[in-house]
């Protein structure tokens, strides 16, 4: 089992635990019961089906989907704590997407002032980003993730096991989440695309040795994300970069129900890079095409309803959008755009 420590200036630590063996699994669920906490997992209905039989525990199941994000489930989570009399020794493991990792740990965190937490992430989005870090919230008014805390879980168990029946549009949007960790900070981009070009999640892990290429790529983009945390936990510096693609995707997913969150990245990198006058533009286009992502916003998109969108994104501040530019493979930045900037790129 490999570890990649998370270790924050204000004293906060996590642990993401990358194992290929499911007895590491046992053993920190019988660590927990031995440590005298009350083991209560919230988990997707569907993962449930599939998974259940290797969690141990009680559970408390959701429907993880964005329209279950919401205060009111949260709230329903909480009703269901309190009926099965959970206390503080309570410890909540969130087991699924990144929605339900999101939903238990905003939970956790103000479930009688907070209890501990982990993941153990279902998805290849989960496994690289959203469980990865602290940030748990849900969403409000249909603007995702309008409330929420930072937080970390105790640990992230990560097991390329439970990708096994991950249906290839999901597989897809975390192949996205994993390409802005590389635009961002690695050199490990060109060997991601090479590994993911016209081939699907059963031929990776069908295969020993590209099945071992994408473990090690899927612990290289956690451990940019925890380089990132680690130095700016509460997202006012250089954490802001890993927002690559975001403020265009949120509005997208505002916008439009058709697209899946991974997608909607892809083509905010796109319209990242395209505000930015990059020269990489087609180049981009090219390998996200060949790793099955899409590269444009819908014909159908009501531009005005869209920029309104970006309006409400939680980054901005004062009457200037906040956006991450992309420049060049490894060379993003932090700016500010006014509305006719954008509108031109739509």
């Amino acid at each position: 089992m490999q570890t990649v420590n998370l270790s924050t200036s204000s004293g906060n630590k996590s642990s993401v635990l990358i194992s290929s063996h499911l007895s590491d699994l046992t053993r920190l669920f019988n660590e927990l019961r031995q440590s005298g906490r009350r083991v209560v997992a919230v988990t997707d209905i569907v993962v449930n089906e599939i998974y259940g039989q290797y969690f141990d525990c009680e559970k408390i199941l959701i429907h993880a989907d964005e329209q279950h994000k919401t205060v009111d489930e949260a709230v329903r989570i909480v009703h269901e704590l309190l009926a099965i009399n959970a206390g503080k020794e309570l410890f909540l493991i969130g087991i699924g997407g990144g929605i339900t990792t999101d939903i238990c740990g905003f939970v956790a965190s103000i479930f009688k002032r907070g209890v501990d937490f982990a993941f153990i992430p279902t998805t290849l989005l989960a496994m690289v980003d959203a469980s990865v870090g602290g940030k748990n919230g849900v969403n409000c008014a249909h603007f995702k993730n309008m409330l929420g805390v930072i937080r970390q879980p105790q640990w992230i168990y990560v097991n390329p096991f439970f990708l096994k029946t991950l249906p290839d549009r999901q597989f897809r949007c975390g192949i996205a989440e994993m390409l802005k960790m590389f635009i961002i900070a690695e050199d490990n981009y060109r060997n991601a695309v090479s590994l993911f070009t016209d081939k699907s999640l059963a031929e990776i892990m069908d295969d020993e040795e590209t099945k071992h290429r994408f473990i090690l790529l899927i612990q290289s983009a956690i451990q940019i994300k925890c380089r990132f945390v680690m130095e700016d936990e509460f997202d006012t510096g250089n954490r802001r970069l890993l927002n690559l693609g975001h403020t265009f995707a949120h509005a997208l997913e505002h916008c439009t129900s058709e697209l899946f969150h991974g997608e909607a990245v892809a083509i905010g990198m796109i319209l990242s890079a395209k505000l930015a006058q990059s020269p990489c533009v087609s180049v981009l286009k090219e390998d996200f095409i060949k790793c099955g992502l899409p590269i444009g916003i819908p014909s159908h998109l009501d531009k005005k309803k869209f920029l309104d969108a970006i309006w409400q994104d939680k980054k901005n501040e004062g009457e200037t959008i906040t956006c991450v530019l992309l420049h060049d493979i490894k060379n993003v930045s932090v700016s500010t755009l006014d509305t006719d900037t954008l509108y031109k790129i739509l």
